[in-house]
């Protein structure tokens, strides 16, 4: 019976792994054509994340030839980073706060004033030699007294 190893290393690391992440006893010779196109695919919880197969081995019969890490491609430059994109997220986010702050303050002071205007009286000249008049929050307060 064939057996079929999965081992993953980092790019630092000159030898074949130790550790199989899966291990299966399986013919693949009834699947696996001369010629055929292999694709892996990753997942994460990660919002953005990327990776990279810069090499692979594989042998349907016998042992599997040792990587030559000296030939192997360099990894490809982000061209992006990821720290810009929460950069610009918290350049909006920082935006969208002083905007309502400032829309809080502005809606607050115009209630104020125009509370004072409402309640505010001026008083007239003739008022300084004879008797005030009442104020309008005197006036509206007297008739629930006395009910």
């Amino acid at each position: 019976m064939k057996q079929l190893n999965v081992t993953i290393a980092p790019l630092s690391h000159q030898l074949k792994p130790n550790f199989t992440l899966n291990s299966r006893s399986i013919d693949l010779s009834p699947v696996l054509l001369e010629h055929m196109y292999v694709v892996f695919s990753f997942g994460t919880q990660k919002l953005v994340s990327k990776f990279y197969i810069l090499a692979w081995s594989f042998a349907m019969d016998g042992k599997v030839l040792e990587l030559d890490l000296s030939h192997l491609p360099s990894i490809p430059q982000d061209c992006t980073p990821l720290w810009k994109f929460f950069k610009l997220y918290l350049y909006i986010f920082v935006a969208l706060v002083a905007l309502l702050f400032m829309i809080v303050t502005f809606s607050i002071s115009y209630l104020t004033k125009r509370k004072r205007k409402l309640t505010y009286e001026k008083i007239e000249g003739w008022e300084m030699d004879y008797p005030h008049k009442l104020p309008y929050r005197v006036l509206t307060k007297i008739p629930r007294r006395l009910s």
